[in-house]
Order: C-alpha cells, then structure tokens, then sequence
C-alpha cells in the first residue's frame, strides 16, 4: 500500500511541474503570443463577454405585461355573492360588492393586465449570444504564428 502511494506522489509532482509553468512547454520554437497553442482568447464584444444578450419579450411585445388570464383584461370579476346581479337573496343591495355586481379581479387588482411569465414584467428576455454562441470569448487563430503555434 505504501508503494501505491509513493508512486502517485511522484506521478502528481510531475504533473504539478508540467502545469505550474502556464502551459508553456518550455521549447523555444513555441509562438509567444499564443504560448504554443495557435490560437488567441478574447472576451466577445457583442455580449461583454456575459454570454447573452438581451431581446425584446415576444410573449409580452416586449411591454412586461400580458392580458389577465382570469378576468380576460376586464379587471372585474362577477361577485360570487349575488352572481353579477348587484342583489342578494332578499332583493337587498348586495354588501359585498356594494350592488355593483363585480369585484376588482384577484389576479390582477383590477388592472386587467399580469406581468408576464416570460420576462418577469421586464420587457426583455436572456438570448444565447450567437457571434460566441454562450461561451462569452472567442477564439482566432493567432495572426504572429498563423495558427500553427510555432514561431
């Protein structure tokens, strides 16, 4: 078990000497402004390097509201007391709609309108940055070396 051990020791020495020197290889022939690798790394424009950009909401038209599902825009909902009419039972104006025979709706307090689901009421919505595609960089071949990664 001790011989196992002293091995991956050894074994992680040597890996740690090979990372610890930033990937470069040590030969001389490598590209500088690469390290050897042929290629550069740099934060994408389009999206400040976040990934996404923002879009207008196509479920809201981008205003951050859709029509209220419940009262379907109106605002109101027929009072569940005298069902719409404004009068109870004895003919009484009805107390809990003040015989107008509807109530402001619930969903929306009467504003006939919800944020929307899709955006959150923001109007805007995440998309994939597509010149990065998400990553949030891009990559070019290095111009010094022309992608080979030699000097």
């Amino acid at each position: 078990m001790r011989k196992n051990t002293f091995y991956v020791s050894i074994v992680a020495l040597l890996m740690l000497s090979l990372v610890s020197c930033n990937g470069k290889s040590g030969s001389s022939g490598d590209c500088d402004t690469c390290e050897g690798t042929g290629y550069i790394v740099q934060e994408c424009e389009d999206c400040d390097g976040k990934g996404y950009t923002m879009a207008e909401c196509e479920a809201c038209d981008g205003n951050g509201y859709i029509e209220c599902l419940t009262c379907l825009g109106s605002g109101r909902e027929d009072c569940f007391h005298c069902g719409g009419n404004g009068y109870d039972s004895l003919g009484e104006e009805c107390l809990f709609c003040s015989g107008k025979g509807y109530n402001d709706c619930k969903s929306c307090n009467g504003d006939g309108q919800t944020a929307c689901d899709e955006c959150g009421g923001y109007g805007e919505v995440k998309v994939e940055c597509e010149a990065c595609e998400g990553y949030g960089e891009i990559q070019e071949t290095c111009e010094d070396c022309g992608g080979d990664g030699k000097r």
